[in-house]
């Protein structure tokens, strides 16, 4: 893999967006409405074009193209990693092949966007930046994990988060520093405080135990989780369910509560 040798410097922070009718008929991948009339979607395109942010005020039954400008990435069907959070905020980021990714935020139901400062991913090998499982605890403390390689079963990250809204990004682990969590196809990301956090994989046979791992230090350290027996359950069928299983999706259903999907 490649390692950039130039620190990344600041992009452009305001770019109004495009203020276009989206088709009825575009395709979505991912909808999340945030009362009965107002919502956002993320469309589908095929042909290597960048999947467009849309937003609607009357139920759906009209979409507006609100996709920050500017973003041909050349990373084939580019689906950002997005969270929306209310009527008017988002945060969402694209693939790069490499370099200084940005995550874009609006406060305007994506009128407006503004980038963050380019993240620093100087010094650590890396093919490209390809981000996933991008979350917020409230306006100031976030997270996402940027996927930078892949290879023999392993899939190389870096954990990200940010205590300002998105302005600013600081690196919390990276292949380098933390070497454990970098085998498994990741699967998952959530953080419940800004110093509890939970990392997930979804590889059944790649080891006996389920790939699920926590962070008590805002994602500087991560230690494997051991999950109790089940009623009727031996421990010994515990220790192994990452022979046939793997964890799918993480949730909060309460604060604090986590919760996980299998797959087996």
């Amino acid at each position: 893999m490649d390692t950039p040798t130039s620190p990344p410097t600041a992009l452009p922070t305001i770019a109004p967006a495009v203020e276009a009718p989206s088709s009825n008929q575009q395709p979505l991948q991912k909808i999340a409405m945030m009362d009965t009339n107002h919502g956002w979607a993320v469309g589908y395109v095929e042909g290597g074009m960048t999947a467009p942010i849309l937003f609607t005020s009357d139920g759906g039954v009209s979409w507006l193209d609100r996709t920050p400008p500017g973003l041909a990435t050349g990373m084939g069907n580019n689906s950002p990693a997005a969270f929306f959070q209310s009527v008017e905020r988002a945060w969402l980021a694209y693939a790069t092949p490499a370099g200084q990714p940005v995550v874009w935020n609006t406060q305007d139901s994506g009128q407006n966007w503004t980038a963050s400062q380019a993240i620093d991913l100087s010094g650590i090998p890396m093919e490209f930046f390809f981000p996933s499982d991008l979350g917020f605890l409230d306006d100031q403390f976030g997270w996402i994990i940027g996927h930078l390689g892949a290879g023999m079963s392993h899939d190389y990250i870096a954990v990200l988060t940010t205590a300002d809204g998105g302005s600013t990004w600081q690196r919390r682990s990276d292949p380098d520093s933390a070497p454990e969590i970098q085998a498994c196809q990741k699967s998952g990301l959530i953080f419940t405080s800004p110093e509890d956090g939970w990392l997930a994989g979804d590889c059944p046979g790649l080891m006996p135990p389920l790939f699920l791992y926590q962070t008590k230090d805002g994602g500087l350290s991560w230690s494997r989780v051991s999950l109790p027996a089940g009623e009727g359950m031996p421990d010994e069928l515990v220790g192994h369910l990452g022979d046939q299983c793997g964890v799918i999706q993480l949730a909060t259903i309460s604060p604090g509560d986590v919760f996980l999907t299998l797959r087996c």
